[in-house]
């Protein structure tokens, strides 16, 4: 496992609730510690850090309250870093507390939110208008997969599907409460049988290849969804091959009968030129 850096340290630690400062800080104590220099006063602290003296105490009363650093009762008082053990489990122990606390409220706010009176909308409240079209921008993993699973549990699914978004597509498939009554993928010539494979596919599906580079498109009778991936290489070991792990980021829901037909359109022309399996 590879060791982090003191940049790397600190963005790591930021991410249990502490600011940069306070991390920074913290570092330089446990490395004073290290060093063989059990207790640092807060003036000393200030000069090795190159910060403010003042600053520099603000952050380590603050650590102290946090359990990250320990006192002494010397004048003036000086400050030493807990075991790295120690301190992390303190950091992790703040957000379990917190998590619980919530834990309790949450079924409380679930039933709140669902009997909520709706306001008297009055004139604020316009009809629907025939063939409106709405486009909303859905960002976050939950919220879109979330709209996804219910866009995708409908009686005509048609999509368009790449290399990045295959495997991310199929498996919200594999795992839909209620499929599609109809299903006809439209994929890019990446996409292997393998891939398709994770889906658990209906005999009735209809599929075929693009030659060409497709985007990642949902359709059904009302809904079309736009859907951007990053894509980011990783190796699961030291030593083994780099791979490819795509994650989506955004998606831009269109939802109006009208643009769906306009849309669907252009996928039958994909289609007609296409590969059918």
């Amino acid at each position: 496992m590879p060791v982090l850096n003191d940049e790397e340290l600190t963005k790591t630690l930021m991410r249990f609730g502490i600011t940069r400062q306070e991390a920074e800080v913290f570092l330089l104590l446990s490395k004073v510690k290290k060093g063989g220099i059990e207790w640092i006063g807060g003036r000393e602290a200030a000069s090795v850090a190159h910060k403010s003296r003042v600053r520099t105490y603000q952050v380590l009363e603050r650590l102290a309250e946090l359990g990250l650093v320990s006192t002494d009762f010397s004048r003036p008082k000086k400050y030493s870093a807990e075991a790295p053990q120690v301190a992390v489990r303190r950091l992790m122990g703040i957000h379990e507390a917190r998590l619980t606390e919530l834990s309790h409220l949450e079924g409380d706010v679930v039933d709140g939110l669902f009997k909520l009176e709706p306001p008297d909308l009055g004139s604020l409240k316009e009809e629907e208008e025939e063939g409106r079209t709405n486009v909303v921008l859905l960002r976050g993993l939950p919220n879109i997969q979330n709209t996804l699973r219910k866009v995708m549990e409908c009686e005509e699914l048609a999509m368009t599907i790449n290399e990045e978004s295959a495997a991310h597509l199929m498996s919200t498939l594999a795992y839909l409460t209620e499929k599609p009554g109809r299903l006809i993928l439209l994929l890019s010539k990446e996409v292997s049988r393998r891939q398709l494979s994770r889906a658990g596919l209906s005999p009735g599906a209809e599929v075929a290849h693009f030659r060409g580079e497709l985007p990642t498109i949902v359709m059904t009778e009302r809904h079309t969804l736009f859907l951007h991936y990053s894509t980011k290489e990783y190796r699961p070991r030291p030593l083994s091959p780099p791979t490819r792990k795509s994650k989506v980021t955004d998606c831009i829901l269109v939802e109006g009968a009208s643009y769906v037909h306009r849309m669907r359109e252009v996928f039958d022309a994909l289609w007609d030129a296409s590969v059918q399996d």
